[in-house]
């Protein structure tokens, strides 16, 4: 299962998905590894907004709930 952009691996447990991102697929020497390094950096950024949200959303209005799980499932 090879595609360019995010090497990622989604894991599904008990309907809660954990993002893995897999750095040593694209990373090769030079420009790559540069912008491979760049990739990794924002992918974690971006997987850190989303266990806050998550964390955010378990306690918020359930009402709020759905929207956030739909949009969830939108981008995966």
């Amino acid at each position: 299962m090879e595609q360019k952009g995010f090497p990622v691996i989604i894991d599904k447990k008990n309907s809660e998905y954990t993002l893995t991102f897999i750095p040593f697929l694209y990373c090769e020497a030079g420009e790559e590894l540069m912008r491979c390094n760049v990739m990794k950096r924002a992918w974690e950024n971006l997987e850190k907004v989303f266990s806050s949200l998550y964390l955010v959303s378990l306690f918020s209005i359930p009402l709020s709930l759905p929207f956030f799980y739909y949009n969830i499932k939108t981008y995966l």
